[in-house]
């Protein structure tokens, strides 16, 4: 469908709406408690505000969610975008300090931190509205540098009507980790729709989970073991401490920047930290300095240490990859902690 026939099918279903005496529904939503909700669950889905320096909102409407965002404190830059000029006036009347251009949502525009997008892919028709929201989604990802969040009508859960189309929730839940996003979706808020939230990382969730200083450590081993090492170097600007050191050197392994990373490790490892002792021992062999890696692994394998289990399972997988299956299956045996011993015994039967 064309530009124009969009445009026109939004305004054919908006127009009428515009002598409501509730602004809810002058924008097409059913109540001003519900919209007030929906509202306020995008907000939460953006959430800490301090990490978001700019938002693009995507069929904006009067621009109610900017007041929102103001209102929660939100002090960044703010585009609002809607494909017909009535709203953008209407918009630009209710908030005349902000910013609101008449645009497509369907074509690139200008970046920003969130992009939002409230009901906009149900109230337009394309001849595959299902493919139509599947474009969209990537269009509008592609601009997202933080996050963005959509929430739609949800088929075989929303009742539908006159000129609303509901979307195939599955099939964009797909799309949308497709496009390499961590994905959330909420359902159980407003009956019938879903809030979807791609991410380029977890890192704003496990903040909010973890904010504490001394569980920063706890927040980068989890976003490495998600291969999200740039979110683990960040979760760790401005603190310090042997903790905090050794995974900001694992997230510079994990980034490439592997000279720096040793340097942080042999520092650390000086100061009998056993924790930078097994990585080093595991970088040498990664990077080919093998009788290095293995000398350092047996002596913390030997040795009481609580990492003596990992350095013995560390071991057995080295000599099972390098063809030395009785080694291998030695250094498995010796495995005592119940979980790492079940990676051993299935080295052992491999090997």
């Amino acid at each position: 469908m064309t530009l124009s026939g969009r445009r026109d099918r939004l305004a054919t279903f908006y127009a009428p709406l515009a002598a409501s005496p509730s602004p809810a529904r002058r924008v097409g939503w059913e109540s001003e408690p519900a919209h007030a909700l929906r509202l306020a669950l995008l907000v939460a889905a953006l959430e800490p505000l301090d990490h978001i320096g700019s938002v693009v909102d995507v069929g904006c409407g009067d621009g109610a969610l900017i007041r929102l965002l103001r209102a929660k404190g939100y002090s960044g830059s703010y585009r609002g975008e809607d494909l017909l000029d009535a709203m953008v006036d209407a918009a630009r009347a209710r908030s005349p300090d902000e910013s609101f251009e008449a645009h497509d949502l369907m074509t690139p525009g200008p970046p920003a931190d969130a992009v939002t997008l409230s009901g906009a892919l149900n109230t337009w028709q394309a001849d595959d509205q299902d493919r139509a929201a599947r474009d969209a989604l990537r269009t509008l990802w592609e601009r997202a540098r933080v996050a963005l969040v959509v929430d739609f009508a949800v088929r075989d859960r929303h009742p539908g009507g006159p000129g609303i189309f509901p979307l195939d929730l599955p099939a964009l839940y797909q799309h949308a980790r497709d496009l390499g996003a961590v994905v959330s979706v909420r359902e159980d808020v407003l009956p019938g729709e879903a809030l979807l939230v791609l991410r380029r990382d977890r890192r704003p969730t496990l903040e909010s989970h973890l904010p504490a200083a001394h569980q920063a450590p706890a927040r980068a081993a989890l976003l490495l073991a998600a291969r999200e090492p740039a979110a683990a170097r960040d979760t760790l600007s401005g603190l310090t401490g042997p903790e905090v050191d050794l995974q900001r050197a694992l997230a510079q392994v994990a980034l490439g920047r592997v000279r720096d990373a040793e340097s942080t490790l042999r520092r650390l490892a000086a100061a009998q930290h056993t924790g930078a002792q097994f990585h080093l021992a595991a970088l040498a062999l990664a990077t080919g300095r093998a009788p290095e890696g293995v000398a350092a692994l047996t002596a913390l394998a030997e040795s009481p240490d609580p990492l003596a289990d990992d350095a013995r399972l560390l071991l057995a997988r080295h000599f099972q990859h390098t063809s030395q299956p009785e080694i291998a299956r030695r250094w498995a045996a010796q495995i005592v902690d119940p979980l790492l011993a079940r990676e051993g015994a299935a080295i052992a039967r491999s090997a």
